[in-house]
């Protein structure tokens, strides 16, 4: 076997231009690899033209010409994909174009390469880019892409207000009761002010529908006590109480409701809710 072995071997660097008479490929001049440098490592000079085309893609941003620092911020990225901070250029430039997508995968990668402060805003725009994505997609009815893209907005900025509250529409959009009072719960429980009593207001609407009138009569309860005005509380609290077979509980909020709204066509539901209880004694 070795003998065999050995016969085909000059044969074989023969075929392959590997014999002792085949000259040595030379370098091409300027491409010599760096010594010690890791295969596929950008060399200096890639670094330096990235660097440059950065700093071009700073002025062109500066001059609100996003379309040409999105080139440029592409190139740097090609000459040197292991710096951060060209992919976050990258991502800027694409954000301010409208490409959320491609943002998003910018910013992404950006995170994957940097660490504290700037990890943590290039996450930060991942989740505003994917909340653009979906309110696009909730504007088309794509509900559950828009679930999908919010899902992933949360997951990167469970902060994010906006998304929790409409993480919530997409899900009562889709009848998801339930899923739709988590997300609005999700909402209240980081918003401050106005958008804390919508969140709880929508989250004690979920309930309602759910069937999980005990815990929506909580959630309102609660509204109410902070004095909250304008979001219905009332009235919801009292189909939760109608529900729950309190007549008498729901009778009083329904007044309640009825004093507080100026809405016209929720003051004739009310009337009619309280005729019918009065009817039903």
């Amino acid at each position: 076997m070795w003998k065999k072995l050995a016969l085909l071997l000059p044969l074989c660097l023969a075929a392959c231009g590997g014999g002792n008479n085949a000259p040595a490929p030379q370098p091409a001049p300027g491409n010599q690899p760096a010594v010690n440098q890791p295969a596929g490592a950008p060399s200096a000079a890639d670094k330096r033209r990235a660097r440059e085309l950065y700093d071009q893609a700073t002025a062109k941003i500066h001059g609100h010409d996003n379309t040409g620092a999105a080139e440029l911020a592409e190139q740097a990225v090609q000459l040197d994909p292991g710096n951060g901070e060209y992919h976050e250029q990258l991502g800027y430039s694409y954000e301010k174009l409208g490409r959320h997508d491609d943002a998003r995968d910018a910013y992404l990668r950006a995170a994957e390469l940097l660490s504290g402060l700037s990890r943590a805003r290039c996450l930060s725009h991942v989740s505003y880019n994917c909340h653009m994505l979906a309110s696009a997609a909730f504007r088309k009815g794509d509900n559950p892409q828009a679930i999908r893209h919010l899902r992933t907005a949360l997951e990167h900025n469970p902060a994010a207000v906006d998304s929790w509250l409409l993480l919530g529409e997409a899900h009562m959009n889709l009848q998801e009761f339930a899923a739709a009072a988590e997300a609005f719960g999700g909402a209240a429980g980081v918003a401050l002010g106005e958008q804390r009593y919508l969140a709880m207001s929508r989250q004690g609407q979920s309930l309602v529908y759910a069937g999980d009138n005990e815990t929506a009569h909580a959630v309102l309860s609660a509204l109410i006590d902070e004095g909250a005005f304008g979001y219905e509380a009332y009235g919801w609290r009292a189909y939760a109480n109608l529900a729950l077979e309190r007549k008498d509980d729901a009778e009083r909020d329904f007044l309640q409701a009825l004093q507080r709204t100026t809405d016209r066509e929720k003051r004739a539901e009310y009337e009619a809710a309280l005729k019918a209880i009065a009817e039903s004694r």
